[in-house]
């Protein structure tokens, strides 16, 4: 992540054009007079809402602000004349956020609306919920024609449009999207076929592709702007003209979710669903869509070195759960690197270190370099929604308060890629008789028995030590990363196994097992006849691996295979790891950016927290360790305070990192091997606040891949 200064950015409106190639849909087409007058183009200069290529400003909130013919609320307005329900083709709704969820509101929730709830003079009805400063919350759904019943039996999919006000390529790409989906549903009607595509159509079995008509047939997609007050801010005639990341409260929405684990609690924007934007969004999502089935967040960034940041969200995913995101973040890191033209790059080539690529994805902290509790996305997953946050570069305050069309069209065109994906891979995985999520997957531990030691205690809600934040209630837990591996045996393929040890087992009851997992503190340290046990299975035979984690690394001095001393615990940011070598077994198949293994937050730890609250990581000494090193665990230098993070969920000081010891390896023992992992399933922490409830565990995808590489003997 390479972070520029204000000034840098602000250079990048002085680019001159260059040649770039917009796209529409995934199709790449020459820039010209018979593409700039074609209905299906974005450059059509009919069109409610074109491209930003001939657009000449940012799409404007406010009536009578822009320079184009539609404002936002004109342009749904117009929307709705061309697509909407009294048309041929009807495609198109825009309704009052109200007009859906406010039967759904008992009369607590909508009292504590407060100003933000408009009601009719005469009958004293609810009609209307705005922003804190007033602003109409429109939301716009496009679907195929149907009986209300079968359009109600949809797929939904949730399309948050820059939650932060400042950061405009959401909002951009969204809304010319759902035009996009209009006209090319009239298209196919008069026989154009016209596809929404996700991923590699060569030898990929995950490849899916819809028609416009069979997309909008099997899902209904609703698209929010759900902060129009940060938006507003930066109109041109009635704004301050420049756009705001938060509402007119000054509360930032993107923190504003009820999301597992530790809950910051430093401000007034994380008091949890106190702005109106966010108890309407959240109602709409719960109640109207009964919890859709996928989602996106959209956001944006300053400098990176892609184009787009695809970035899993934070929470407890089972390993089918993570396929999907990983399937998901595949599809559109394929889309979005073969459909926006590949000179776009170049544009920015002068203000980031080291070329700048198209997409890739990681998670939030990898991309962004912070965590920070009531994330809209890290919301949407935990609810069992199939979301990826995205950050598009240089979509922020600098230099989106600048208007660049060349910019803002790879801005556009990513959203396009980004959406197909998320779209088709939605409805691949969800379009079955049962509606639940459904893959054509199993997880290969290459035939083995895997036995895992096993923990009786959990860490309940009734032991927290800080109440919930903000007087909110306390939501129940009972959390136990021992359901990482009960979960993992419900999508074993082949002949594979997974079986608890009892934690007073002797040598006889290790008999059958080809790995062995000792995750964190499931067994005591100075056991010296448990450790004696493990130490001889492991020693026995070629095939036994013994697989470590976390706290569970002490066991190596238990066993005699390293010296005493020579295993230490420290503390970082988020749960991480650094100086990963991609060419050791244990890193086969792991895509995409590695840094971060389990996400700290929804295991009760603070992101840059001390003490009680920092999130924890195992090593070995360098010096000591006889094994390959896959990757390493970096510690923060003596001197160096940690990062903290700011009231806004930014960065404080920056960490500084010294070179770290192994973390994650492995090494010979006897006729078998050890490996270690460091930083994958600590035990959750109950120092709190964790408001609405404590993860199991909260492995990432990348984590999650070496720990089945280790557990499968790679």
């Amino acid at each position: 992540m390479h972070r520029l200064s204000l000034k840098s950015v602000l250079a990048a409106a002085t680019v001159a054009a260059v040649a770039l190639v917009p796209t529409v849909g995934n199709t790449v087409g020459p820039l010209d007079a018979t593409r700039a007058t074609d209905p299906l183009s974005g450059l059509d200069p009919d069109r409610v809402f074109p491209d930003p290529l001939i657009a000449g400003d940012f799409i404007q909130y406010t009536a009578g602000t822009s320079p184009t013919p539609f404002s936002y609320l004109e342009g749904l307005d117009e929307l709705v004349d061309r697509y909407g329900p009294a048309t041929e083709h009807p495609v198109i709704t825009v309704d009052e956020i109200c007009d859906l969820v406010c039967d759904s509101l008992d009369q607590t929730s909508l009292t504590d609306l407060g100003d933000a709830l408009v009601t009719d003079a005469a009958t004293g009805q609810p009609v209307q919920i705005t922003s804190a400063g007033g602003r109409a919350l429109p939301v716009v759904t496009v679907t195929a024609p149907g009986t209300p019943e079968e359009v109600a039996d949809r797929i939904d999919l949730y399309f948050s449009m820059s939650i932060h006000g400042a950061e405009r390529a959401g909002l951009e790409g969204g809304i010319r999207y759902i035009e996009d989906l209009a006209i090319n549903y009239v298209a196919e009607q008069a026989g154009e076929q016209r596809l929404l595509r996700a991923g590699n159509p060569e030898d990929n079995p995950d490849y899916a592709e819809y028609t416009t008509t069979e997309a909008l047939q099997k899902a209904r997609l609703h698209f929010i702007a759900p902060n129009p007050d940060g938006w507003a801010d930066g109109d041109r005639n009635d704004g301050r003209g420049l756009f705001h990341r938060g509402n007119d409260n000054g509360i930032d929405l993107n923190r504003q979710w009820p999301t597992l684990g530790w809950h910051n609690r430093s401000g007034p924007q994380y008091d949890t669903g106190s702005q109106p934007e966010a108890k309407a969004v959240r109602a709409l999502i719960e109640d109207y869509m009964g919890v859709p089935e996928g989602a996106a967040d959209l956001h944006g960034e300053f400098g990176d070195n892609v184009l787009l940041a695809i970035m899993f969200p934070a929470g407890a995913f089972d390993p089918l759960q993570l396929q999907a995101q990983y399937r998901l973040a595949e599809a559109i890191k394929h889309n979005v690197n073969t459909s926006v033209h590949p000179g776009a790059g170049g544009l920015l080539t002068d203000y980031v270190e080291g070329p700048v690529y198209p997409a890739e994805y990681h998670t939030a902290y990898d991309a962004i370099g912070y965590d920070d509790s009531g994330f809209q996305g890290d919301y949407l997953v935990q609810s069992g929604i199939l979301e990826m946050d995205h950050e598009y570069i240089f979509s922020n305050l600098a230099p989106s308060s600048v208007f660049i069309p060349e910019l803002e069209q790879v801005h556009v065109d990513t959203t396009r890629a980004l959406l197909d994906a998320t779209i088709a891979v939605t409805i691949e995985a969800y379009d079955n008789e049962a509606g639940e999520l459904q893959l054509d997957y199993a997880v290969d531990l290459d035939d083995r028995a895997v036995g895992y030691v096993f923990d009786p205690e959990t860490i309940d809600s009734d032991d927290v030590q800080t109440p919930a934040a903000f007087d909110l209630p306390q939501v129940e837990y009972s959390s136990t990363s021992m359901r990482y591996f009960e979960e993992l045996g419900e999508v074993l393929g082949g002949d594979a196994t997974i079986a608890p040890i009892a934690q007073d087992f002797d040598a006889t009851d290790l008999e059958g097992f080809d790995t062995i997992v000792v995750a964190d503190d499931s067994l005591a340290a100075d056991d010296a006849d448990a450790w004696g046990a493990l130490a001889s299975w492991t020693q026995a035979d070629a095939r036994h691996r013994l697989v470590l984690t976390d706290a569970a690394l002490q066991g190596l001095e238990a066993m005699g295979a390293v010296p005493q001393g020579a295993v230490n615990r420290t503390t970082q940011y988020a749960g991480e790891i650094q100086g990963v070598d991609r060419d050791d077994p244990l890193l086969e198949g792991v895509g995409g950016l590695i840094g971060q293994t389990y996400f700290e937050v929804p295991l009760g730890f603070a992101p840059g927290g001390r003490g009680d609250l920092a999130a924890p990581a195992w090593y070995v000494d360098a010096d000591t360790w006889e094994g390959s090193t896959a990757a390493v665990v970096g510690q923060t230098d003596a001197d160096a305070d940690l990062l903290v993070v700011s009231s806004q969920g930014g960065p404080g000081q920056e960490v500084v990192l010294v070179p770290g010891d192994p973390a994650v390896g492995t090494m010979p023992f006897g006729e078998g091997s050890i490996t270690i992992f460091g930083a994958i399933l600590p035990d959750a922490n109950n120092v709190g606040p964790n408001t609405h409830g404590l993860a199991d565990y909260a492995v990432t995808y990348a984590g999650n891949g070496i720990l089945l590489n280790a557990i499968a003997g790679r």
